[in-house]
């Protein structure tokens, strides 16, 4: 990928395999509000083959995340019917064939993340506000949003200014950024009727040399 981002439309039928598990995601402790869940799992492309990893504790540096910077995040892995699933390895290899080069060997992670949002209490998508995830390079797809407002993903040059991307993801848009090049951050969420909770279903993947 010579560009330093790809929007990048996937075919809509893995995506329905990948929402129920949704519903089973566990809290995101670490985000005390309560308004975000997750799971990670781990993988690795190895000449051309993709297995996956033993799972280990998430961490980012302070430079990139000053919110959870240096903090190690422990994550319930993906559910075992999603790790078999061919719809989750879909996902992985377009992520890969769009994004990273194809003869070269990566570590990859898949992060499941929910974010709610109930009557006039808005979520945050990005609560560490505009950063890198310090990787090579980030996968954001969106896989279901209902009863959402808000949640624009922007992408900005270092120093950030005027941004140089600014889209709102729908179900099955994936946006792979060069996170080395880039900076990005997602608006908060508001519940569109007030009544109703909201959810916006994302898969956010990273791919880094081994």
């Amino acid at each position: 990928m010579k560009a330093p981002y790809l929007l990048h439309r996937l075919d809509p039928t893995p995506l329905e395999a990948l929402r129920p598990h949704f519903n089973a995601l566990p809290s995101d402790r670490y985000v005390r509000e309560g308004y975000r869940l997750r799971r990670l799992s781990r993988f690795a492309r190895r000449g051309g083959r993709v297995c996956r990893t033993a799972p280990r504790p998430f961490v980012q540096s302070a430079d990139t995340n000053p919110l959870f910077g240096d903090v190690e995040r422990a994550f319930e892995e993906l559910d075992e019917a999603l790790l078999r699933s061919t719809a989750l390895q879909e996902v992985v290899a377009s992520f890969l064939d769009h994004g990273v080069e194809a003869d070269q060997d990566v570590d990859v992670q898949v992060h499941m993340i929910r974010v709610r949002c109930t009557g006039d209490t808005p979520a945050h998508p990005a609560p560490e506000g505009v950063h890198r995830d310090g990787f090579d390079r980030i996968g954001i797809l969106c896989v279901h949003v209902d009863n959402v407002s808000g949640g624009e993903t922007r992408l900005f040059a270092d120093p950030p200014r005027d941004p140089l991307l600014r889209h709102t993801l729908r179900p099955g848009e994936l946006l792979i950024v060069d996170d080395r090049r880039l900076l990005h951050y997602t608006t908060p969420i508001e519940a569109t009727e007030r009544r109703a909770p909201g959810v916006r279903d994302m898969l956010i993947l990273t791919a880094s040399p081994p």
